[in-house]
C-alpha cells in the first residue's frame, strides 16, 4: 500500500504496542515529522532514535516528550 503523510504527527503512547507501530508508521510512510510522547520518556527517546532507521522523507524529525 502507498500513502503520502507529508505533514507533521503527534502520538501519545508512542514508547510502545500501538502507539509505538503508528509513530514509526508515519516516519516510514514520508513525514515531516513525528513527536512521540509517552509516559515513559526514556522509551519516547528510544522509539524517536528507531523511527530513524524507517524514515523515507529526508527532511524528516523526530522529537521526544
Amino acid at each position: 500500500m502507498s500513502m503520502a503523510l507529508p505533514g507533521y504527527a503527534l502520538v501519545t503512547g508512542a514508547g510502545s504496542g500501538l502507539g509505538r507501530g503508528i509513530a514509526i508508521a508515519f516516519a516510514a510512510f514520508g513525514s515531516a515529522g513525528v513527536l512521540f510522547t509517552n509516559i515513559d520518556g526514556e522509551a519516547a527517546l528510544r522509539v524517536s532514535t528507531e523511527s530513524k532507521e524507517f524514515l523515507t522523507n529526508p527532511d524528516y524529525r523526530a522529537l521526544a516528550l
